[in-house]
């Protein structure tokens, strides 16, 4: 199915919407590089909404972040698919979508929790600045895109900056009191997840035409919403979830605000964008524009805080930008044979 068709099956809008959704689709397809680097800018802006949300939001714990998040996201997803959504579909596409879920939403966020109190923040931001240059690498490698020289000398300027902008940031070279073997183990465990899922993601929506990113992403979703709901007990039992009535009035508005923020913006309608741009870029150049949520999340910190960055942040921001458009000219100037 076209994006056009896509497009307009998400937005579920009257005709004359329905044919903007369709044009606006087949602007996508004339310049696919050019709308698939303007939506997953888009993507990482509101993806990044979930650094600061935790900052502003003193006493609510991680689990009741987690849980309002997907219940959200997971309620815009069923009444956006319907029931006709599932038509189609089999157990093995709700299979995937789980297994999707998991991996990119609820046991992800839980696991990088965990790690973050055993390990510290500035070990998880040293971590996951790798993020982009693991899914540019892995995701090469597996759709055997043509020799990883291409964008090799690129990639390793790119990781000098993303190292140089997080040593700016952390004092994790002057302070190892705070390591934890567990912590870095379950931390190198999400990097992985995420790693897998945004290559995964990518490969089936370009594997299966038939299935739009509009409602693929509804049906991933539901399944947060299947995982969530299922894990709900589980963080009461442990004690990581109140009852809403135990909740300060105040302090409840504002989870409640904060879940709508996250799970309709920067969830659902984060993960609706990241789709469509995973249909018009490579996975290689997919990865390494996702480095765009860390410098979006650093802003979204500096103003709330009212903190500017310091000079080696800037250096390494500089250097990780040129790494980057170094990648885009290589890929557009040496197009590597498409995956089979």
């Amino acid at each position: 199915m076209s994006l056009q068709s896509s497009l307009a099956f998400t937005l579920s809008v009257p005709d004359l919407w329905r044919a903007a959704a369709r044009r606006l689709g087949g602007l996508f397809e004339q310049a696919p590089l050019f709308w698939g680097i303007l939506l997953m800018l888009a993507t990482t802006g509101l993806w990044a909404v979930a650094f600061v949300a935790p900052l502003l939001m003193n006493g609510s714990s991680a689990a009741e972040i987690t849980v309002g998040r997907f219940l959200v996201y997971g309620a815009i997803s069923v009444a956006s698919l319907g029931a006709g959504g599932f038509r189609s579909l089999t157990w093995r596409h709700f299979g995937i979508a789980f297994a999707l879920a998991l991996a990119g939403n609820v046991a992800f966020y839980f696991i990088l929790t965990i790690g973050i109190q055993l390990s510290g923040a500035t070990f998880a931001i040293l971590i996951f600045g790798m993020v982009p240059v693991t899914v540019s690498l892995f995701g090469r490698m597996a759709a055997k895109e043509g020799a990883l020289s291409v964008i090799a000398l690129p990639l390793g300027i790119f990781m000098v900056g993303v190292v140089t902008f997080n040593l700016g940031k952390t004092d994790f070279l002057r302070d190892m009191s705070d390591f934890s073997a567990l912590g870095t183990l379950l931390l190198l465990g999400c990097l992985a997840m995420w790693t897998w899922y945004a290559i995964a993601n990518s490969r089936f929506l370009q594997a299966h035409r038939s299935i739009d990113p509009g409602r693929w992403n509804s049906l991933i979703g539901t399944a947060s919403l299947v995982a969530v709901l299922a894990a709900a007990p589980v963080f009461y039992a442990l004690g990581e979830l109140r009852s809403p009535l135990a909740i300060p009035r105040q302090e409840l508005h504002g989870i409640l605000f904060w879940s709508i923020v996250l799970g309709a913006g920067s969830t659902w309608l984060a993960y609706l964008l990241f789709n469509i741009a995973a249909r018009l870029l490579k996975v290689s150049l997919l990865g390494q524009l996702i480095i765009f949520e860390a410098f979006f999340g650093v802003a979204y910190v500096f103003l709330a805080s009212g903190k500017l960055p310091n000079p080696l942040e800037l250096a390494g921001f500089a250097v990780a930008i040129v790494g980057i458009w170094w990648s885009i000219r290589r890929l557009q100037g040496k197009a590597p044979p498409a995956a089979s």
